[in-house]
């Protein structure tokens, strides 16, 4: 019983802490994401809001609700701030800022935090407006975790600027921790009842901010979802398509310039596909190739 007080205790914790300050940090992490595409200021305005809203966006247009950032002014006011500070601050002294380790640790810890209670929030609603329909929680809780990935995705096609395959034709960690997060939470929260709602919050919230966290101080993705995808296909017999340098141990956050690759980075084979990449992209050498950042 201790075991299960101590998951709802941490529970507890995680949904007292204050939302504007974990809104902060998503959005300065979120903007972070899209600072190669500073130059383009309407498309890193829109694509970065939809990338920060758009698990709650999509779910919310599935459950006919207003979506967010037109629920109040805080959401809309805050990502305006957290872009223009993170892309257009004189000297980029902001982006400087946050490329300082424990920084990044706490606004990637943020996003993670409001990422994995959406899904939490969206599962627990779906169960009780759809009872007995299994696919309406694990629909919504995985895009509430994912949809931002596969918006923007649909934005960088529209408007020329992707590269590489989509999230949607190869999909990576971000959607299959939406998926294996929302899977885990519904069968043990709502199937087997096995863990209440707050003791699964807090197991979902700390699986996305942990591995947040070691992928930071390692460098590598370390990615948990992995092994249990590839167990997935095999049962189903179906393919499981892949992206260049995205296996277990896709690095967590790619270097924007080769001069700041770790020695361990540099090691690996899709460190040197990048490199030979951003050299055959002479138009583009001021920025490291977009798609690779994650």
């Amino acid at each position: 019983m201790a075991p299960s007080n101590g998951l709802a205790a941490l529970g507890g914790w995680f949904e007292a802490l204050p939302f504007e300050s974990l809104l902060i940090g998503h959005c300065l992490q979120i903007s972070s994401m899209i600072q190669p595409m500073r130059e383009k200021y309407l498309l890193s305005y829109w694509a970065g809001l939809l990338l920060a809203t758009g698990g709650g966006v999509i779910t919310s247009l599935l459950l006919d609700e207003p979506v967010p950032f037109f629920r109040s002014n805080v959401l809309g006011v805050t990502w305006t701030l957290c872009w223009w500070l993170m892309l257009y601050f004189p000297y980029s002294l902001v982006f400087k800022l946050h490329s300082v380790l424990p920084v990044r640790i706490t606004t990637k810890s943020c996003m993670n935090v409001l990422r994995a209670q959406l899904l939490v929030s969206r599962v627990d609603q779906a169960v009780k407006l759809f009872p007995r329909v299994p696919m309406a929680p694990i629909v919504l809780g995985t895009l509430a975790a994912c949809g931002g990935k596969f918006i923007v995705d649909a934005v960088n096609i529209a408007t020329g600027n992707h590269a590489g395959q989509s999230e949607m034709a190869a999909p990576t960690f971000v959607s299959r921790s939406a998926f294996q997060g929302t899977l885990l939470y519904y069968v043990a929260v709502h199937v087997l009842r096995t863990i209440g709602p707050a003791e699964g919050g807090a197991i979902i919230v700390t699986l996305f901010v942990g591995h947040g966290i070691i992928a930071e101080l390692t460098g590598w993705n370390l990615d948990f979802t992995y092994p249990f995808a590839r167990l997935g296909h095999a049962i189903s017999n179906t393919p499981m398509p892949e992206l260049a340098g995205r296996g277990p141990l896709h690095t967590a956050a790619f270097p924007r310039h080769p001069a700041e690759a770790s020695s361990i980075w540099r090691s690996t084979p899709a460190y040197v596909a990048a490199i030979k990449a951003h050299r055959d992209t002479a138009s583009q050498a001021k920025h490291w190739p977009r798609h690779m950042v994650v």
